[in-house]
């Protein structure tokens, strides 16, 4: 096991789970030294996933970005993290999930926690030198996306992909969407549904009859909206299947690849059940008292604690050097 950290220190102005969740997604400024270029990946059913590549002169490694629930390629934590890791010589791409990034879809999915067959399209299509290594980064919904993705594929994963990090990650999901309707978690529960109640109702005119809109004022909690529309959508049959079928705790034991899974203790997201002792030794835990979901604002810093240790855990498995070393040969 590695040795990794254990904790670090927040901003006296950011004393809890939920300022330290809220704050650097209103208030933090990501500047990148180079616009991306726009991608797009095709799906076997006709479908695109637009992507936002960071591309390198001279990358050491390509690194993938996964976002969050109602998240998007630009959202503050992903500019942070596509930042970090292009300063340190990797091509990055950001991806967005079907039906976020401000483009709708062009089929009757959507995206969720389980939609693995994605991620296998964008790693399978991904730009640049075959031979450049991958490191998949995924937050909350995303992290659930890749461990779920690397658990499925066990030892059959694509050999590129040497390393992964998850951050701020719901592991069982049907307790996550209990626990986001306790406390002021239902806040952020409340600004979801908005959302997705919205996209609901865009979509629904595309697809006459394929989306029950009269259910819509029954969903008041997530566990409503996957009942009534994830299940369906997508093939499962209800909420329990689902969160079941795409929880990642359940494969972490498959997983064939380094893993950082980095969670704070003050997570208003998280239940103690998304903090596993996996016996699987190449899950590297990383389990902080602060942080917030997908915050880890450092104090004096401009880095988040999430962005430095994902470098860090890159580094201290020594991926990097010898693929740098073979290139300047």
């Amino acid at each position: 096991m590695l040795q990794l950290p254990t904790s670090f220190r927040p901003p006296m102005f950011l004393p809890e789970g939920h300022s330290q969740t809220i704050w650097p997604s209103f208030y933090r400024k990501v500047n990148m030294s180079l616009p991306p270029q726009e991608m797009a990946i095709g799906t076997p059913d006709g479908d695109v996933l637009w992507a936002d590549y960071y591309k390198h002169p001279d990358p050491r490694a390509l690194a993938v970005l996964c976002h969050g629930l109602e998240g998007n390629s630009r959202r503050p934590y992903m500019l942070g993290m596509a930042k970090v890791l292009f300063d340190a010589d990797f091509s990055v791409v950001a991806w967005n999930y079907r039906g976020c990034g401000g483009r709708m879809n062009q089929t009757p999915l959507f995206y969720h926690s389980g939609a693995t067959y994605d991620l296998e399209q964008v790693v399978a299509q991904l730009p640049g030198d075959e031979d450049l290594p991958v490191l998949l980064v995924g937050f909350s919904l995303g992290g659930n996306l890749v461990l779920r993705y690397l658990g499925e594929q066990g030892e059959a994963a694509p050999k590129r992909i040497a390393a992964a990090a998850a951050i701020s990650v719901p592991l069982m999901l049907a307790d996550g969407a209990e626990y986001l309707m306790q406390g002021l978690s239902k806040v952020y529960t409340r600004n979801f549904l908005k959302s997705l109640r919205q996209k609901i109702a865009q979509k629904a005119p595309q697809y006459p009859g394929h989306y029950r809109v009269e259910r819509l004022p029954k969903v008041q909690s997530l566990r409503d909206f996957d009942e009534h529309f994830t299940a369906p959508i997508h093939g499962y049959a209800g909420a329990d299947d689902y969160y079941a079928r795409a929880s990642a705790a359940f494969v972490l034991e498959k997983i064939a690849r380094p893993v950082l899974l980095l969670q704070a203790q003050n997570d208003p997201f998280l239940p103690p059940s998304c903090f596993p002792q996996p016996a699987n030794e190449l899950i590297h835990r990383l389990y902080t008292p602060q942080g917030g979901h997908v915050g880890f604002v450092q104090h004096g810093k401009a880095k988040s604690f999430a962005e430095e240790q994902v470098l860090n855990f890159w580094e201290k498995l020594c991926i990097t050097c010898s693929n740098r070393s073979d290139k300047s040969a």
